[in-house]
């Protein structure tokens, strides 16, 4: 699954710096621009930088003279450090930036269905990050029980499906989802 994983990432990523959005407004401290293109790089880098892995080795010649490229000390913290960044982007992304465009004119939110599916989203990415702490602060028992769980494979997923959904909600792929989510919300 691995394979999978980066071929899912690198998509992530391609969609995230090629995605324009909204330039930054004077005053605002965020565009959309830049946020989704530090976290396509994120992603980038959470692909690149496999966890357990010391460097990039390469070999040429006879005998093999080989040289270690890349993150040899803390290449785990490396990956976890842009795990985070990438999921604090996509979260950033559905809480902030997504909802711009359902403003009013005084600059309030609209509680429209997209408006509810962005939050929804962004608060369920957030969740699953303060989910994953527990993995990182247990105890070798409790860690070797989640892995065989594949605990932090299910709290990534959800966190990267729930960014899809806000993805898709805002591009309006979502027009049924969204009308219910509106439904759900009290909003149009």
């Amino acid at each position: 699954m691995g394979g999978v994983l980066t071929g899912t990432l690198a998509a992530i990523w391609i969609f995230l710096v090629t995605y324009c959005g909204y330039d930054r407004a004077p005053g605002e401290w965020l565009s959309d621009r830049w946020l989704s293109r530090t976290a396509g790089a994120a992603a980038l880098a959470v692909a690149l930088l496999p966890i357990g892995r010391e460097g990039y080795p390469v070999c040429i010649g006879e005998p093999r003279t080989c040289w270690v490229f890349g993150a040899t000390a803390h290449a785990d913290l490396l990956h976890y450090a842009a795990a985070f960044v990438f999921f604090l982007g996509l979260a950033l992304l559905s809480l902030v930036q997504f909802p711009r465009g359902e403003r009013d004119a005084s600059g309030r939110l609209r509680w429209t269905g997209r408006t509810f599916t962005f939050l929804l989203a962004g608060t369920a990415i957030l969740a699953m990050m303060a989910a994953i702490l527990p993995y990182f602060l247990a105890d070798p028992e409790t860690m070797v029980l989640l892995q065989e769980n594949r605990y932090r494979f299910w709290c990534e997923s959800i966190a990267v499906l729930a960014f899809a959904t806000s993805w898709l909600a805002n591009g309006g792929a979502l027009g049924t989802l969204v009308r219910a989510m509106g439904r759900m919300g009290g909003g149009a």
